[in-house]
C-alpha cells in the first residue's frame, strides 16, 4: 500500500513495523486455520438448522458440531500457544517458512516440483494444507460417529436391550465401509507435499 508520509506521520496506526517472516508466516497459517474452523461451524450449524426448519433428524449433526468443537478446542490451545510460547515452536516454524519459501521459488522458476519428504521434518511436525486439514477431520468425525453408534447397540444389548439383528448388520457394515475408505484416502496420502 502506498501512503503519503505526512499522512503516515499523522496515524500512528500506520506506522511500520518489524517482525520475522517466520513469525507472519506462522500468524497468517494461524488465521487461515481458525477460519477454516469457523467455516466448518457456521455449516454445522446452518446443516442443523436447516434439518430443524424440515422436521428431519438433527442430533447426529450436534454429535458431530460436538466432535468437531472437541477436535478444534485443542487446535486452538496449540495455536494460541504460538503467540504464549513462541520458542517452543520456532524450529517448526523455521522449518515450514523455509518450505514454504523455497516451494515458492521452485514454482516462480518453473521447475519440476519436488516432493517434500515427510520423514525427514523435524519431530512432532507434520505439513499439511488446511483442506487436507479439513478433510482429515471429517473422517474423524464421521469415524467417531460410527464408533458411538457401535458403541451404544453394544450397551443396549448388554443391559438387555433389543437391536436387531438387520439393524446390527447394517452399523456394522456402514461402519466397516467407513474404515475402509477413510484407510484408503490416507494410505498413500502425501501429508509433506505443499501445493
Amino acid at each position: 500500500m502506498v501512503m503519503n508520509k505526512d499522512f503516515a506521520k499523522g496515524h500512528d496506526a500506520l506506522e511500520l513495523i518489524e517482525i520475522p517472516a517466520v513469525a507472519l508466516t506462522q500468524l497468517f497459517y494461524d488465521v487461515q486455520i481458525l477460519a477454516k474452523m469457523h467455516q466448518q461451524l457456521i455449516r454445522m450449524y446452518e446443516k442443523e438448522s436447516m434439518l430443524k426448519k424440515q422436521h428431519k433428524a438433527y442430533l447426529y449433526v450436534r454429535d458431530q458440531a460436538d466432535e468437531m468443537c472437541r477436535f478444534d478446542k485443542q487446535l486452538v490451545d496449540v495455536i494460541l500457544d504460538h503467540y504464549v510460547n513462541p520458542k517452543k515452536y520456532m524450529d517448526q516454524a523455521i522449518c515450514f517458512h523455509n518450505t514454504l519459501r523455497d516451494k515458492g521459488r521452485e514454482h516462480n522458476d518453473d521447475r519440476t516440483k519436488e516432493k517434500m519428504d515427510v520423514f525427514d521434518l523435524p519431530h512432532g511436525m507434520v505439513m499439511m494444507s488446511t483442506g487436507t486439514l479439513g478433510v482429515m477431520q471429517d473422517d474423524m468425525l464421521a469415524l467417531t460417529v460410527a464408533v458411538d453408534q457401535l458403541a451404544d447397540a453394544f450397551r443396549s444389548m448388554e443391559k438387555g436391550g433389543g437391536c436387531s439383528r438387520n439393524e446390527l448388520d447394517q452399523l456394522v457394515g456402514s461402519a466397516s465401509e467407513l474404515a475402509r475408505d477413510v484407510f484408503n484416502r490416507w494410505d498413500d496420502a502425501e501429508l509433506g507435499e505443499l501445493g
